[in-house]
């Protein structure tokens, strides 16, 4: 039973990283004007799960868990190491290769 549990809290945690992943990719994307026509859940989810644009905002709203499938899209597509996943207070990084920028100029986010 506590298998159980344990597995249900380690989706929580998944699904709360993708959210903050989400959060931090969207606040980026305005401040700098980079990536504009997705900066919003719908924009992000359209990308990384084409049959449900909406599965970010089903997320945060009704706790709905992110599918595989859109996970392993959604860490391709933003170029996100696995390990930030699965990793509670792991750091978020922005990486270059989807905002344009050098590798010189990676940025942490925690």
């Amino acid at each position: 039973m506590s298998t159980i549990v344990s597995d249900n809290q380690l989706l929580k945690n998944v699904d709360k990283q993708v959210l903050k992943a989400t959060d931090t990719l969207i606040s980026y994307f305005n401040e700098t004007g980079i990536n504009l026509d997705i900066a919003s859940y719908r924009g992000i989810g359209k990308t990384i799960y084409k049959t449900n644009r909406y599965i970010l905002e089903q997320m945060r709203d009704n706790g709905k868990s992110i599918p595989h499938v859109a996970l392993i899209k959604f860490a391709h597509q933003f170029k996100i190491d696995f390990n930030y996943f699965y990793t509670e207070n792991a750091p978020f990084e922005i990486s270059p290769e989807i905002i344009g920028l050098s590798s010189n100029n990676t940025q942490e986010i925690n």
